[in-house]
């Protein structure tokens, strides 16, 4: 459902909007929680480079990118990275 709805966004032409961003971050949430944690590092990266060009973006998709990459990293043992998350 994740990817089928960041397809839509994407062809409704809001590449760059912060709907597409918050569903990138729950798609991430989702591809973590299977264990697919590179796809979900992707993911939510692509999300974090949308909200920070957005101004007016609520900072709470941020938040939670932010932790979820954290939690990612801690889990494949980047202590490292996690911890500038």
């Amino acid at each position: 459902a994740h990817r089928r709805a960041v397809a839509e966004l994407e062809a409704l032409g809001l590449g760059d909007h912060p709907d597409l961003a918050l569903e990138l971050v729950n798609f991430g949430d989702t591809l973590e929680r299977l264990g697919a944690l590179e796809e979900a590092d992707a993911v939510l990266r692509r999300a974090l480079a949308i909200l920070e060009r957005t101004p007016a973006a609520s900072q709470r998709p941020v938040l939670t990118a932010h932790s979820l990459l954290a939690e990612g990293s801690l889990a494949r043992g980047r202590y490292e990275d996690a911890v500038t998350f």
